[in-house]
């Protein structure tokens, strides 16, 4: 609960230099002898040093602080905001009390304990349990709330601030404010140190944002607490746009000296209802990013009150109106600071790893507590149960769905006037009951942009599989046998399957999708720029999907690789990467929003978490793409091109459909739609205005029309960009870019060719003008979809070979058919599927974009792939290849084996299918043709 004390209460922090030790043990006494060291608190202890990243187990606080001799008979109550996980709290080594869990506050009265004007010492004890069974049989690691510590390291010990404060013996301990936004009313609900009779009074003001008394009641108290409903004349609701706080202070008198407490509130709602989301009666779509509310030194803790205004602030400038912290009870100053903003906050409880009774009433204690303590602040308005089934088994085990259920209810009639997820859901986990239907999906983009129409298209349809089990099974379909469709919803599952006998769904519950995302790789410069050296955290990760996502040593592997010949340097390149990323999150959010079923989306998200690099921001909020695009993109109204075309020749043209979704408040009215394209930085002859016949209404996607356009002349392929504006009455309501790439008709000098054995695909060569012989010979290359062993004999002798293996099929091999140690591999299913951490495609020569292969190659980017390259191998015969995360998992999509006198290129580029209709396809053929033909 937030709050501000002012006099007769006095407060001294605690913050700042504390001495501590490790106790690896357990077996110290506070005054053991033996060496402390100095931290700061608040911090979790793994922020402090190297050697502590990772210690979990016993660890001792200390530090002395002095009470004024004036403070002699007032109630002293020390205030912990969080101590992760168990703290036994001793002054002038005597126990005061403890307390267990990391996340929320506890108060203790140390008045007794406490020796007046001289100096006292006070002692922490912490015990924050890891997985080891003997040393933490009851409370092991696995089975107690803990969130991301799982993925990115422990936190533990005093990470929240502390504070020692003289109060009159009846004060004022609680103060529970309930805003009825309709009725213009606010129920107080007040909680005293003790009780109280005779004349003591409670005075209730209500202060307007401005600071003005707009409402006033006095209470006579009997016992240790009272309530009150105060009537609120001409309420100024708190939105968005302009988050009005009202203050609720309550004064004591009459028993003893008086006491005052402050607290801030806002009237809003928040519902559901027609399978949207209504704030303050306004149709809202939620826009927001996932925030692991980590922070570069001090893992947990927020630097200060400030930074976490300033990022509130950057994230509405991104036009987002929703963090979701992630399963994490954040620093209250984090609530805070999105209230002042004007800033939603999803909030969540943190997961454990395994389920048990005791573990999972610990956990519904722990939201119930977060719930109460963020009671007052109007920009919390979702609380999730569980995060994707994390820590129980919904799909197989109907105790944890009977639990979830159960669950969901207790925290829902906590939560009044706010909306409650049971499980944040994503395949093969599901909804029981829920006031959300959300659903988290991430694909590779841009190889996989029409899966990803097709889910969010299911999606928006209200598709059985977000309440239901379609678990894949693998002995239906192993592996090695799976398309992609086998990957669309349910990932190869029962898409109709009924749903569990517990499940309860309305129908009307409003559509989120609450992760999506992709990577671009951050600023090496700007994560050096206080240290001039690299984070601690690049040393982490290693242990996640098959060490794609270690970023040490990426520089190396950059230049390893041959990137460097490519992008000219590391800078350069993660600039590309992060285009690659807003390009995808464009396209992304797009297609959500053809749908106006969907009521918002969660972007993955809002920062950098250590070797997680999927954020908006990099780990140190430094943006790593333009705001201004990523507001156009989150505004309440957003242009929708259609674009599946992302390549063309010179001189072709192309219509390109444009709607429009509009979530703003009002009416457009006489929406006109503007376009022009450039290209080369030239304003080309193609521009216009489509007029809209009718009106848009909110909570609507229209279509606009379609804009034609023709692709300047060229001799070498460039980009040329479509600018697309919305204007309605002389205002710009949405803008987007879209990037096209053009390629010259001609592809340059062409070698002489043999086609081995595919009439259909000499058919397309002859077509495109490739001279075509009827054998094999010197200076002709023979292109091959087959390696077989009269093409190994070819190329010892001296011939060349342009090898098409565009699926495993292509390089079907034993010791006999060796392609000296190199294989195809199927992306599908592995890491370099490049769903979640993403991959990325490269290749040398003069292309369109800046390095990193966009949409323009949308339908050539390969499904398989060739390893057996050494790194060393990259910069020389590698010609074209992708990667995954921080430069890992590298392979070729085209590289050149030498047999003998001869060679080989292979290539897994989808050519075959697309030469002659696709550019892209058509120019690769012929740039690796002529490569096949050189010496």
């Amino acid at each position: 609960m937030s709050t501000n004390v002012t006099h007769p209460r006095q407060r001294r922090s605690l913050d700042g230099a504390w001495q501590f030790r490790t106790d690896p043990h357990a077996n110290l006494a506070a005054d053991a002898p033996g060496s402390w060291r100095t931290v700061t608190v608040p911090a979790p202890w793994q922020s402090h040093a190297d050697d502590l990243r990772d210690y979990q187990g016993v660890a001792w606080y200390r530090r002395g602080f002095e009470v004024p001799a004036d403070w002699s008979g007032s109630a002293l109550v020390l205030h912990f905001g969080a101590v992760d996980y168990y703290a036994e709290v001793y002054v002038n080594g005597r126990l005061a009390g403890e307390h267990t869990g990391g996340y929320l506050p506890f108060d203790l009265d140390i008045s007794a304990l406490v020796r007046y004007g001289a100096e006292n010492e006070l002692t922490v004890r912490v015990t924050d349990p890891s997985n080891d069974r003997e040393r933490f049989p009851e409370t092991p690691f696995d089975e107690i709330p803990h969130g991301k510590q799982s993925w990115y390291g422990p936190l533990s010990g005093i990470w929240q601030s502390v504070w020692v404060e003289a109060r009159p013996a009846a004060h004022v301990t609680r103060l529970k404010v309930t805003p009825d936004a309709r009725a213009a009313q606010v129920t107080v609900e007040v909680t005293l140190s003790t009780e109280v009779s005779g004349a003591a009074t409670l005075a209730l003001d209500v202060l307007a944002p401005t600071g003005e008394r707009v409402a006033t009641t006095e209470l006579e108290l009997r016992g240790s607490a009272a309530s009150a409903t105060i009537p609120v004349p001409s309420i100024t609701l708190w939105e968005l746009e302009a988050p009005a706080l009202y203050t609720l202070a309550a004064t004591l008198q009459g028993a003893g000296p008086a006491d005052r407490l402050e607290t801030r509130f806002g009237f809003r709602t928040i519902e559901s209802r027609d399978g949207a989301l209504y704030l303050n009666d306004k149709p809202l779509m939620l826009r927001g990013a996932l925030d692991q509310d980590y922070y570069p030194g001090t893992i947990a803790t927020p630097p200060s009150y400030e930074y976490l205004v300033h990022q509130a602030q950057l994230a509405k400038r991104m036009g987002l109106n929703c963090l979701r912290c992630h399963i994490k009870v954040a620093d209250p100053r984090y609530i805070q600071a999105a209230d002042e903003v004007g800033i939603l906050v999803w909030a969540e409880l943190p997961n454990w790893n395994r389920w048990t009774p005791e573990g999972a009433a610990t956990g519904v204690e722990t939201l119930i507590g977060a719930i109460e303590r963020d009671w007052n602040n109007p920009s919390v308005v979702i609380w999730t149960v569980i995060n994707e089934s994390w820590g129980v088994d919904l799909v197989g085990n109907p105790e944890h769905r009977a639990w979830l259920k159960q669950a969901f209810d207790i925290v829902k009639a906590a939560a009044p006037g706010r909306l409650v997820v049971d499980n944040s859901a994503c395949f093969p986990n599901y909804h029981i009951k829920t006031d959300l239907d959300d659903y988290h999906i991430y694909t590779a983009m841009p190889d996989e942009r029409d899966r990803w129409s097709r889910l969010i298209a299911q999606f928006a349809g209200r598709a059985k599989w977000t309440f239901a089990s379609g678990a894949f099974d693998e002995r239906v379909k192993p592996r090695s046998e799976r398309t992609i469709e086998d990957y669309d919803w349910p990932f190869g599952g029962n898409a109709d399957a009924d749903p569990m006998p517990e499940i309860e769904r309305t129908g009307q519950e409003p559509l989120i999708l609450s992760e999506f995302g992709n990577w671009g790789l951050p600023s090496l410069e700007s994560l050096r720029a206080e240290t001039g050296a690299d984070p601690w955290w690049f040393e982490t990760g290693d242990d996640w999907g098959d060490g794609v996502v270690y970023p040490h040593g990426v520089e190396q592997r950059f230049e390893r690789q041959g990137l460097d010949r490519i992008f000219g340097d590391y800078e350069r390149f993660s600039l590309a990467t992060r285009r690659a990323e807003l390009d995808a999150l464009r396209f992304e959010i797009e297609e959500m929003r053809r749908h106006p079923s969907i009521g918002g989306y969660i972007i993955t998200e809002f920062t950098d978490v250590h070797w997680e690099c999927n954020g908006l921001l990099d780990m140190r909020r430094n943006p790593k793409m333009p705001l201004d695009a990523l507001a156009d993109l989150n505004a309440d109204t957003v242009l929708i091109p259609d674009r599946r075309q992302g390549a063309l020749f010179a001189g072709a043209s192309q219509e390109i459909a444009v709607s429009a979704s509009h979530w703003g408040a009002r009416l457009l009215e006489a929406p006109e739609l503007r376009w022009s394209v450039s290209a080369a930085g030239q304003q080309a002859a193609s521009d216009g205005v489509i007029t809209h016949a009718g009106s848009i209404a909110p909570r609507s996607t229209v279509a606009l029309g379609a804009v034609r356009v023709v692709a300047p002349e060229v001799d070498r392929a460039t980009t040329a960009t479509l600018r697309l504006e919305l204007w309605d009455g002389g205002r710009r309501v949405a803008a987007t870019d879209h990037r096209i790439a053009v390629f010259p008709r001609a592809t340059g000098a062409l070698p002489k060719i043999h086609v081995d054995g595919d009439e259909a695909l000499e058919a397309a060569l002859l077509g495109l003008g490739y001279t075509v012989a009827s054998a094999p010979g010197a200076g002709i290359v023979t292109v091959a979809r087959r390696w077989t062993d009269e093409l190994r004999t070819h190329v010892i002798e001296g011939g060349h070979v342009l090898l098409l293996a565009e699926d495993d099929a292509g390089l079907e091999w034993s010791p006999g058919h060796s392609l000296a140690g190199v294989t195809v591999e199927p992306r599908l299913g592995t890491v370099r599927q490049g769903s979640w951490a993403s991959s990325f495609f490269w290749m040398r020569g003069d292309w369109p974009g800046d390095g990193v292969l966009d949409d323009a190659f949308e339908r050539v980017l390969p499904e398989y792939v060739i390893t057996g390259f050494a790194e060393r191998e990259y910069p020389d015969d590698v010609l074209a290849g992708m990667f995954v995360g921080w430069i890992r998992k590298p392979a070729a999509a085209a590289g050149v084996r030498r047999l003998g006198r001869g060679k080989a290129l292979v290539t897994t580029f989808r050519l075959t299918n697309n030469l002659g209709t696709d550019p892209a396809a058509t120019h690769i053929f012929a740039h690796l043709a002529r490569a096949a033909a050189t010496a």
